[in-house]
C-alpha cells in the first residue's frame, strides 16, 4: 500500500560557457512555486517560469514564448558548459537556481543565477558511509530544503525527515523519524501524507522551526487514484477535490462537503493555484473510463468554492494528443502534451476567465 501511494503522489565545480541576457520580470504578487506539482521539472521565479526536459533549462514568459536557456548559436547543449545543461531537478528561490548533486557518498547542493550562470556549491547536505544504502527525496521552496532519507539496514527500512535553510551554511537538521510521504513545502511548514491506524492518508503539516506536527485533514483517503492536489490557504485550511465532490477542512481536520460532483463531466484530477481550480476531463482513460460527451469535454475552471467560471474545450481524441498540467502564473496556466518531453506548448489567458468559453493559445517556441 505504502509503495503504490508513493509512485502515485510524485507529487546536481560546475561553470559555464553559454550566457543568456535577464528576461523581462513578470508582475506577481504570489510567488507561484508554491503552487507547481511536478517539482524540479517546473518552477516559476519573477524573471520568467522554466521547464526541464531532456535534461535541458527552458524559460517561458507569460507573453507564451519558450527558449533554451543558452544565448550561445554554437553551443551543442550537451555538458556543463551550456548554461541551459541541467540533469537535476531544479528549484528557483529568489535570485537563484537550486539543485542536489550526488557524487558518490554525498549528496550536495547547489546553485546557479536564473540565467544558468555563475554555478557554485553552497554546502554539502550528507556525507554517507560507504556501507550505507540510502535512497532519497526532497523539495525546495523559497529559503527551505526538505530532504526524506529512507536507508534499508538488516532491521528494515528507517526513514528521516531532515530540513535546512537555503542562505546559511548550516548543516542538514533532523525533523522527524516517523514515515512521513513528502508532498509540498509552504512557507513555515512541510506538508505530507502519513498512513494512520486506520490504514488511510492523513495530510499533516510540521513547522521547520517548532518541529511540532499537526494533522491538516484526518482520514483524506484510501487510495489517490484521482486525488490530483490538495490546496492550502494562508489561514491553514485545506481544499481539494476527489470526483466525489468539493471538499475543504474544518478547524479540527475534518472533512467538510463544499458541494457534491457531477458525475458527468466532472471526472478527472483537480489542480489549484491562489484563485482557481483546473479540471481537465479529456485524455485516453478519462475518455473510456468514463464517456464525458464529446461536446463537454475540456478544462473546467472553478473558484474554490467550486462555482464553474469557464470553459475551455478540449476533445483529446479529436485533437490527436492529450494536455497535462505545467505551472500557472498571474497571466496565463500553461499546459504541455502528455507523452512528449515537458515543454509547455498550449496555455490559456488568465484575464479572461470568467467568460464562459476560453480559445486555447501556441506557446511559440524559439529556435534552440
Amino acid at each position: 500500500m505504502r509503495r503504490k501511494i508513493m509512485g502515485i503522489i510524485l507529487v546536481m565545480g560546475l561553470f559555464t560557457a553559454c550566457s543568456r541576457t535577464v528576461v523581462p520580470k513578470e508582475e506577481n504578487a504570489s510567488d507561484y512555486n508554491r503552487f507547481v506539482r511536478s517539482g524540479g521539472v517546473f518552477t516559476w521565479s519573477e524573471e520568467g517560469s522554466y521547464a526541464n526536459a531532456n535534461n535541458l533549462l527552458y524559460v517561458f514568459q507569460d507573453s507564451g514564448e519558450l527558449s533554451i536557456l543558452c544565448a550561445d548559436p554554437a553551443c551543442r547543449h550537451g555538458d556543463e558548459s551550456c548554461s541551459a545543461y541541467m540533469p537535476y531537478n531544479a528549484y528557483a528561490s529568489g535570485n537563484h537556481l537550486y539543485y542536489v548533486v550526488e557524487k558518490g557518498q554525498k549528496r550536495i547542493l547547489y546553485r546557479e543565477s536564473l540565467t544558468g550562470t555563475n554555478r557554485e556549491e553552497v554546502k554539502v547536505l550528507t556525507d554517507l558511509q560507504e556501507d550505507e544504502a540510502v535512497t532519497s527525496n526532497y523539495a525546495i521552496y523559497q529559503n527551505h530544503l526538505v530532504m526524506v532519507l529512507q536507508e534499508t539496514t538488516v532491521e528494515g527500512m528507517v526513514q528521516k525527515v531532515y530540513g535546512t535553510k537555503l542562505n546559511t551554511r548550516d548543516e542538514l537538521e533532523l525533523l522527524s523519524t516517523e514515515e512521513l510521504m513528502l508532498f509540498r513545502l509552504l512557507e513555515e511548514e512541510a506538508l505530507f501524507f502519513q498512513v494512520n491506524e486506520m490504514g488511510r492518508l492523513d495530510l499533516v503539516s510540521l513547522n521547520y522551526e517548532t518541529k511540532h506536527k499537526k494533522i491538516i485533514v484526518k482520514d483524506l483517503a484510501e487510495k489517490l487514484d484521482f486525488l490530483a492536489d490538495v490546496y492550502v490557504d494562508q489561514q491553514g485550511t485545506a481544499f481539494w477535490f476527489d470526483m466525489t465532490g468539493f471538499y475543504r477542512s474544518g478547524d479540527q481536520g475534518e472533512k467538510i462537503l463544499i458541494r457534491e460532483a457531477d458525475k458527468t463531466v466532472e471526472v478527472g484530477g483537480a489542480l489549484y493555484d491562489d484563485q482557481y481550480i483546473y479540471l481537465l476531463n479529456s485524455n485516453q482513460y478519462l475518455d473510456q473510463a468514463f464517456q464525458v460527451p464529446a461536446e463537454m469535454r475540456g478544462l473546467r475552471i472553478y473558484d474554490h468554492t467550486g462555482k464553474l467560471l469557464s470553459f475551455a474545450p478540449w476533445d483529446s481524441t479529436k485533437e490527436g494528443k492529450e494536455l497535462s498540467y505545467a505551472l500557472a502564473s498571474a497571466q496565463r496556466v500553461f499546459y504541455f502534451t502528455f507523452g512528449q518531453d515537458t515543454r509547455p506548448t498550449d496555455y490559456l489567458d488568465k484575464t479572461e476567465i470568467g467568460n464562459p468559453t476560453l480559445t486555447w493559445k501556441k506557446v511559440h517556441w524559439l529556435q534552440d
